[in-house]
């Protein structure tokens, strides 16, 4: 089982492990998981930049295609291109996010598809 968070309604709720087909118990909203690669869970902080600018990021996952980070600031354009690097990882390529949204008032979270 695995904590799952509904994102029509934004309420937690558990379910079987990723990969299926599920229904929030709360909304009735229909969740299915995209994802084909295996995540890596791994907390790293790391810099990206982006239109000249050089954000402080944390890492939270991580597959072969993408990552999901936390930082604080404004959520991200879905057309930015954004420029990652994170030498732990030995991870240098561009990235583009696929979605973007505020966690807190400062703190947002988002899924990056890397290029």
């Amino acid at each position: 089982m695995e904590l799952r968070v509904c994102p029509e309604c934004n309420k937690a709720f558990y379910a079987r492990r990723a990969g299926e087909v599920v229904a929030c118990p709360h909304c009735g909203f229909v969740l299915y998981d995209r994802r084909r690669k295996k995540r890596v869970r791994r907390e790293l902080a790391f810099y990206f930049s982006m239109e000249g600018r050089v954000v402080q990021a944390t890492l939270r996952d991580y597959s072969k295609d993408g990552l999901r980070i936390a930082y604080e600031g404004d959520a991200l354009r879905p057309d930015a291109v954004i420029d990652i690097s994170i030498d732990e990882l030995d991870i240098h390529r561009h990235a583009q996010p696929v979605w973007s949204k505020k966690m807190s008032k400062s703190t947002v979270s988002a899924g990056l598809k890397l290029l």
